[in-house]
C-alpha cells in the first residue's frame, strides 16, 4: 500500500505491507523499489507514540519529530510522511 501523506524529493515514495506477520518498510524511486526495512509490528507501534526519535538502522532511517515521520536514505533525506496515516495505514494491514 502506497502512503499518500507525504512530502518526497526527486521522484521518492514510501509504501507499507505485510511479510510473513511483520511490516515492511518500502523506499521506491520511479516507482522502482530500492530498499526496504522488515520490523515487527510492536516496534513501529511503539515508534509512532514517541517523539524525537529514530528507528531503524543501515540505509534507512526514520526519525520523528512531532507530528511527522522523517525518512532518510543512505543518510540523505528523502522526504516525510504523516505520523498519524503512517499509523493508521499499518493498523489497517494488520488487522485485514
Amino acid at each position: 500500500m502506497l502512503l499518500s501523506s507525504i512530502s518526497c524529493s526527486d521522484g521518492y515514495s514510501f509504501g507499507l505491507e505485510l511479510y510473513n506477520k511483520r511490516l515492511r518498510f518500502i523506499i521506491y524511486l520511479n516507482k522502482e523499489e530500492l530498499a526496504c526495512r522488515k520490523e515487527e509490528a510492536k516496534v513501529l507501534t511503539s515508534f509512532f507514540q514517541s517523539t524525537n526519535q529514530g528507528i531503524f538502522q543501515g540505509r534507512i532511517k526514520l526519525n520523528s519529530v512531532e507530528n511527522h515521520i522523517i525518512v532518510f536514505f543512505k543518510g540523505q533525506c528523502v522526504g516525510t510522511i504523516a505520523k498519524k496515516e503512517l499509523e493508521n495505514i499499518s493498523r489497517s494491514i494488520l488487522h485485514s
